[in-house]
């Protein structure tokens, strides 16, 4: 399928206004306004929280370790009791910020490919100059986080299609936000490093380009983007990659090729790319998931019910 009959399928099946962002302070919703009553499906995210990683527990315990041992002259019988209350908080100010730094990057690269759709090519501006202005050199890891992602659409020379994609399941009772969507070029060879590469589209096959002058070879895919800024690669944004896709490729029809996470650095400028491969077996590992979350809220709610001491 080509650009345009790609954006003419998703505009069928996600008209503006068929799915609102429905977020509490603490959580997040989608409402989907194609049925009444209109439902409220918590997020991918919300859904898979029961996946977490494991390392988590000990990387709050330690935060709070920490901040016992710079402060602990500082300890009096009158104020431990607010100390303690600054050493059980000290991980979850590192958590808010790091979520803030996150949502900046992802609204740099919305605004940039936004632009790119709009116009039908890359826009001549630097990614860099869709930095709002009180951020800008302020924040590095922005900065950094932003040339990562210009440097991968550099390598895969990658057209966005879609992004910032609200999609939901009513089967599934889910909704989420997709990333991107997106034509690149996965390198299946990358034949000299020093060659400057004089590409041409291959005879028998318009997809593949390749170097007149050396053996570089690409072929256009359609691909899944999933952005990531954390510094690990954590098990459950397969999940969550997974699910997206699901809902997409059921509401659209349209069936995509190659899944990545990409994983921008906030600190060198640089990227990783994480395929995910074996999609359908990730999906049905994402619904076990999904039902152990639901078996999860059930039990809690029984757990609220009065009990009997005997």
């Amino acid at each position: 399928m080509t650009t345009k009959e790609i954006r003419q399928k998703i505009a069928i099946a996600l008209p503006p206004g068929r799915v609102l962002a429905a977020h509490t302070e603490d959580k997040h919703f989608y409402e989907v306004t194609d049925i009444d009553p209109h439902p409220k499906y918590p997020s991918v995210t919300e859904k898979l929280a029961c996946l977490k990683d494991p390392s988590l527990n000990n990387f709050k315990m330690n935060q709070a370790l920490g901040y016992v041992r710079e402060n602990f002259t500082r300890f009096t019988p009158t104020n431990i009791e607010e100390h303690m209350g600054y050493a059980a908080r000290a991980s979850s100010d590192i958590f808010e910020d790091a979520g803030d730094v996150g949502s900046k990057i992802h609204d740099v690269r919305e605004r940039y490919f936004s632009d790119w759709i709009s116009a039908g090519v890359r826009p001549e501006k630097s990614i860099l100059e869709y930095i709002p202005s009180d951020l800008g050199i302020q924040d590095q890891r922005i900065v950094s986080a932003s040339r990562a992602i210009d440097r991968f659409v550099s390598d895969y020379r990658y057209e966005p299609i879609a992004t910032e994609l609200k999609v939901y399941s009513h089967e599934l009772k889910l909704g989420g936000t997709l990333d991107d969507i997106g034509f690149a070029y996965p390198i299946k060879d990358r034949g000299d490093s020093k060659c400057e590469h004089d590409l041409m589209q291959k005879p028998n096959d318009l997809n593949e380009i390749r170097c007149s002058r050396c053996n570089y070879k690409a072929k256009k895919t359609l691909a899944l983007i999933d952005l990531k800024s954390s510094n690990q690669m954590k098990e459950h944004y397969f999940l969550q990659v997974a699910m997206y896709y699901e809902m997409f490729r059921k509401l659209t029809g349209i069936k995509i090729d190659r899944f990545h996470i990409l994983k921008v650095s906030k600190t060198d400028g640089t990227y990783f790319l994480q395929e995910i491969r074996d999609m359908g077996m990730v999906i049905e590992c994402a619904k076990h998931e999904l039902k152990l979350s639901d078996g999860m809220d059930k039990i809690r709610e029984m757990m609220k019910k009065p009990a009997f001491k005997i």
